[in-house]
């Protein structure tokens, strides 16, 4: 920042180069401009009932928000068009929504991840130092060997229990992801275990049909005795992969 210049108000979103290659271009303007929206209106930090990447609206909410001029005239989508917009982020896998009272939650998927500018290319998004150390180690002939996180996948935690609190709300939240849980966690989402579509478990698309498969489940959701599973139990490896295999979905 230069000079005597007064900090921007109002915070700020990062948006990934790689948006410029995803579907969102190739639909109508309207898509990217919801997806700006969305983001700009999803909480940074935990907020109330909400999480960092949720929000709260409506469908008449959505229609004002992207409401245009035509001359004098104000414009706006249909609901139609505002649903199938929200039908398609949610078919490619970018944000999950569950009814509430007098509207809807919006919670956007990889908000952690690629709301974090530590996760960005080290020479393009990271500060001067970060990309020093980048050219250094680069001269030195280290090819792969990067500072700071900027080429890793880190397991997303809080996306992975946002999709477990919203698909499997009747069994028992996490009330704390303790150190042991990340642990269990993590290891589950880097072993990239196959389920039977060929999702590997480092993506959120094989927690979200992995977390639906579970709720087919009589057995795990508690339906046919005194017992329930909890994230927990079913994170832990030999029960993560007796689900997969459908071990509790006979009978």
């Amino acid at each position: 920042m230069g000079g005597d210049r007064e900090p921007v108000q109002g915070g700020f979103i990062l948006l990934s180069r790689k948006l410029l290659k995803s579907g969102i271009m190739e639909k109508p303007p309207l898509y990217l401009k919801l997806w700006i929206w969305m983001l700009m209106q999803a909480s940074f930090k935990n907020h109330g009932n909400l999480k960092r990447g949720q929000f709260f609206t409506s469908y008449k909410k959505m229609q004002k928000a992207m409401a245009f001029k035509v001359g004098y005239r104000t414009a706006k989508p249909t609901k139609r068009e505002i649903e199938w917009a929200t039908k398609y982020f949610t078919n490619v896998h970018a944000i999950v929504t569950m009814k509430v009272l007098h509207g809807m939650v919006i919670t956007i998927l990889n908000y952690d991840y690629y709301q974090s500018i530590g996760n960005y290319e080290c020479a393009n998004e990271c500060d001067d130092n970060c990309a020093n150390d980048v050219l250094i180690k680069r001269k030195k002939g280290i090819k792969k060997e990067r500072t700071n996180s900027c080429d890793k996948n880190p397991c997303p935690f809080d996306d992975i229990l946002d999709l477990y609190h919203t698909i499997l709300a009747e069994l028992p939240r996490v009330q704390k992801l303790t150190e042991r849980r990340q642990k269990i966690l993590s290891a589950r989402w880097n072993e990239k275990a196959k389920s039977e579509r060929g999702l590997r478990s480092n993506t959120l698309e094989f927690w979200e049909g992995f977390f639906k498969y579970i709720s087919q489940s009589d057995f795990l959701m508690g339906r046919k005795k005194d017992w329930r599973a909890n994230f927990e139990w079913i994170i832990t490896k030999k029960n993560f992969h007796n689900i997969i295999e459908g071990i509790y979905h006979s009978g």
